[in-house]
């Protein structure tokens, strides 16, 4: 009977717009906070893999002894579809033919794999952009930069001698995705991995890095990281693009440039959370007001309290499963409207954002509709039946349970949109303090507007009575006003 009776008055109430406020408020919030996610994770995905080609990789391990050749059966065992490749740099002495000129060169030995992301610059012409190219150097060939080039004073087709082995100089290199200058060296070298042996340059004590590459999946590369974390001990390193071997210089411009960009749509989502929750709260409080009369009617007819508290839970529920998943639709139709719209400076190939805005912007519905309107709703159940006759006033005996609920609520959603505890603290002190000092100016101002009144003409008095007369629920209407055009002027800022 209960549900009957409940889905029947929700189809009353819909047809009577007694809930079209609330249903737009929700639909607004989840759609917002799902159209922004999904647009976030899309682009900071797209930003992430394209930094990653200064790693010249999805990750890297690097370190001053070779790379254990394990690690390689270790991370087949987790994904099949790992891409791999290996680096040796170190510093050595680039001779020409003669042996008359010699340049110090930061010597970089690649296998065919290098690199997994990105490309390699390479030129006939010294000191010019030249082409990109998808691999290093052939066994037996040595790419040189212009400066080592110009210091020893050869020509493409010479030999260059490295160590105790000539080689066949057939490219100049101009850049490559990870590179890693010294202002003591006089540019990149690049050989093969396989010609590092026949140098005999590397020996026991020498100084070298050696880079595993590693191309995969995020999850994946998550797993791998976990597995390899007791053995890459002190003497490596697992590195994302936020501590690329760049000097740190570059490495930290990608990264921060990265993180601004994430921390902007961060704020944006938590302006939305807040948002939602205001009208989300002023809605369904002006609904339970609506719903005074009905319940108390309900009482005399023989509801009791829980099943009065059941009745409205089950509308409840059934508002959120229409209206998120109507939110959802809407929410990643917007989102493919701002994609368009900024198709000529977003990335190309957007990569796909998983399910987690989609589960995000679902429980940002839940809990809005759940702890701002449900205590309202739910206090309902006290109505005396003698409300019928005369207006007793019931809704605030709960009021500061409602309001911790509601402060809970936000540093919940906060926390799950933003995943940054500080950002999601410092928002909602801000938001507290100027709806404090809102709601005591508004208080102040309607207290002046009391004491002049009387002086004011009649017509204009007496349009200010019931504003004086609810005083306290009007202030609380007009700060939530005067927050949700702070908040749209901030995030127009």
């Amino acid at each position: 009977m209960i549900v009957r009776l409940a889905f029947n008055l929700l189809f009353k109430y819909f047809k009577n717009g007694q809930l079209n406020v609330l249903i737009l408020a929700m639909i607004v919030a989840v759609a917002s906070v799902s159209a922004i996610g999904i647009f976030s994770e899309r682009f900071t995905k797209a930003m992430s893999k394209q930094s990653n080609q200064l790693l010249a990789a999805d990750r890297l391990v690097s370190g001053s002894k070779p790379i254990d050749e394990s690690w390689t059966t270790i991370a087949k065992g987790i994904d099949e579809n790992f891409e791999f490749g290996n680096i040796i740099e170190f510093n050595s002495m680039v001779q020409n033919e003669e042996a008359t000129l010699r340049q110090l060169s930061n010597v970089k030995a690649v296998d065919d794999n290098y690199p997994l992301r990105g490309q390699i610059g390479v030129s006939q012409i010294a000191f010019t952009d030249g082409q990109l190219v998808d691999s290093g150097p052939k066994p037996g060939n040595v790419w040189l930069s212009s400066r080592v080039m110009a210091s020893l004073d050869v020509q493409l087709g010479d030999q260059i001698k490295i160590g105790v082995s000539n080689f066949t100089f057939t490219k100049i290199v101009t850049s490559t995705p990870d590179d890693n200058l010294s202002i003591f060296t006089g540019g990149n070298t690049l050989i093969h991995l396989d010609d590092v042996e026949k140098t005999q340059t590397l020996k026991p004590g020498s100084r070298a890095r050696y880079k595993w590459l590693i191309n995969g999946e995020d999850d994946t590369l998550k797993q791998l990281e976990e597995s390899l974390e007791e053995q890459l001990s002190e003497h490596y390193r697992w590195r994302a693009i936020e501590a690329s071997e760049q000097g740190e210089n570059a490495g930290e411009s990608v990264s921060d440039t990265l993180k601004q960009a994430t921390d902007f749509f961060m704020l944006m989502g938590a302006l939305v959370v807040a948002l939602a929750a205001i009208a989300i709260a002023m809605a369904s409080n002006r609904f339970a007001k609506q719903q005074i009369q009905s319940v108390a009617l309900f009482k005399t007819l023989g509801l009791t309290p829980n099943q009065i508290s059941v009745l409205y839970f089950i509308q409840l529920a059934v508002i959120a499963v229409v209206t998120i998943g109507l939110a959802l639709v809407i929410g990643f139709v917007f989102h493919q409207v701002f994609v368009t719209i900024l198709v000529d400076i977003l990335p190309n190939n957007l990569p796909n954002a998983g399910l987690m805005p989609y589960l995000k912007g679902s429980a940002t519905g839940l809990i809005c509709l759940f702890a701002f309107a449900f205590p309202a709703i739910y206090n309902l159940k006290n109505i005396s039946p003698l409300q019928i006759l005369r207006d007793i006033q019931v809704l605030d005996t709960s009021l500061y349970i409602r309001g911790l609920i509601s402060i809970s609520a936000v540093v919940l959603l906060l926390w799950i949109f933003t995943q940054n505890l500080l950002l999601s603290a410092g928002f909602l002190g801000v938001f507290i303090v100027t709806a404090i000092i809102l709601f005591l100016v508004i208080v102040l101002a309607i207290w002046g507007i009391q004491k002049v009144s009387s002086k004011l003409p009649h017509t204009v008095s007496l349009g200010l009575t019931q504003l004086v007369q609810q005083k306290m629920a009007n202030s609380l209407q007009i700060m939530m006003f005067s927050l949700v055009l702070t908040l749209l002027f901030t995030s127009g800022l």
